[in-house]
């Protein structure tokens, strides 16, 4: 879900981000594919009107949590299908660890 102040602008099933434009990359030697981040932002009708996001996933291989602010989005930002039919944020410049899995909200301020 894409929400702002608590309200849910638009939910995304995988089959909706599947339909959306996917980039591909290769990073810590795997093959991330997805759309990005911003792609998503804009189908749920944000476009570029926010200062940052906090994306938060289940929390079970990782924190659960990360914040980026607008000016960290980038083409390489996207929502990397995994293998067990869920969606992680990826990215280059973002450290394994940081990398938030199994992503249930989108929360724009």
């Amino acid at each position: 879900a894409v929400t702002r102040d608590g309200e849910i602008l638009r939910t995304f099933a995988v089959a909706d981000l599947l339909a959306l434009p996917a980039v591909t990359f290769t990073s810590e030697g795997k093959t991330q594919q997805g759309p990005t981040l911003l792609s998503v932002l804009d189908a749920a009708g944000v476009g570029g009107d926010f200062g940052e996001i906090e994306i938060t996933g289940m929390g079970v291989r990782d924190e659960g949590r990360l914040v980026l602010a607008e000016k960290e989005l980038d083409d390489l930002v996207v929502l990397d299908f995994a293998e067990r039919g869920t969606v992680k944020v990826v990215s280059p410049t973002l450290s394994w660890r940081e990398r938030v899995r199994d992503v249930v909200e989108i929360a724009v301020r």
